[in-house]
């Protein structure tokens, strides 16, 4: 009889909460394979006896070591091997391509952090659940959702060399402009939501800066997010990449998670600890990004 469950892998080196999770999913019908270090994930992947395995559930801090291990957890075991034949190339980066891998981690998630691990190529960052409850609604929610499958093809970039700036404080529109490094760029400004999505709708821009909150007053708003939405429906439209940077003083978890995974943000800043320098360093990378 098939399983109803896809197979999992859960590398960590942290004995207790290994054997928690093995044990909480194995009593729930998943088939579930452990790994207290990345060789022995490595060797699970790669083993032949093995099924499929398209779900890693990993602690965030074996993946920020350098180098990464990453390229090992998507190794997949059609992989071709030193001097021998092996299936098709492409087959192979298409199951390279379904696995996802999830990182754990147990200590707040900062933007600096999170923008690490996704450029990494993890598929999601999550806290670690403690309980047998939250860990196995979990991994049902990701077997459930888009994370399982494969991820979309970037689209191709074209560049406009025009930078939009979205603020509705003016002195940090200023700040956010005299900030930037010598360009050659044009940069354009908007102080609403509804300025900000007539500018987008009506032109293509190389970079994007976002306030995540639009009317100060209000602490619901989070239009920025909106904005980023759009630029993204935008980009498939037009078969165009957009560079997004968002800036807040507002930001939570939520929208530092899915502002990186959902819609591939360059970079997450926190106005209360701007940085210049990065954020130069960040505007200089966005452009200098190849546009083919």
């Amino acid at each position: 009889m098939q399983k109803r469950h896809q197979p999992i892998l859960i590398l960590d080196d942290e004995e207790g909460w290994l054997e928690f999770a093995y044990e909480t999913l194995k009593q729930n019908e998943y088939e579930v394979y452990m790994a207290p270090d990345i060789s022995t994930a490595e060797e699970t992947l790669t083993d032949q006896q093995t099924p499929d395995i398209r779900l890693v559930l990993v602690n965030a801090r074996l993946l920020e070591v350098k180098p990464s291990p990453i390229e090992a957890l998507h190794r997949s075991k059609n992989a071709k091997p030193k001097g021998g034949e092996t299936q098709s190339t492409l087959q192979s980066e298409n199951q390279q391509e379904m696995r996802s891998i999830i990182a754990l981690v147990s200590t707040n998630l900062t933007p600096h952090r999170s923008r690490g691990l996704f450029k990494l190529g993890v598929k999601d960052v999550v806290n670690k659940p403690f309980d047998p409850d939250g860990l196995l609604a979990l991994v049902e929610q990701i077997q459930a959702d888009y994370r399982t499958v494969p991820p979309r093809r970037e689209a191709k970039r074209s560049r406009s060399n025009l930078i939009l700036i979205v603020d509705d404080d003016s002195d940090w529109r200023k700040n956010l402009v005299d900030l930037l490094p010598p360009l050659e760029e044009q940069v354009e400004q908007a102080d609403t939501f509804e300025a900000a999505k007539s500018k987008l709708q009506n032109q293509k821009y190389d970079l994007v800066i976002f306030d995540l909150r639009l009317e100060d007053k209000d602490e619901e708003n989070f239009q920025g997010m909106e904005l980023v939405e759009l630029v993204r429906d935008l980009d498939e439209t037009r078969h165009s990449f957009t560079q997004i940077i968002l800036v807040t003083a507002y930001g939570k978890s939520e929208h530092i998670l899915g502002s990186f995974r959902d819609y591939e943000i360059l970079n997450f800043f926190d106005k209360k600890y701007m940085a210049p320098v990065r954020y130069r360093e960040q505007i200089i990378e966005a452009l200098a990004r190849d546009s083919g």
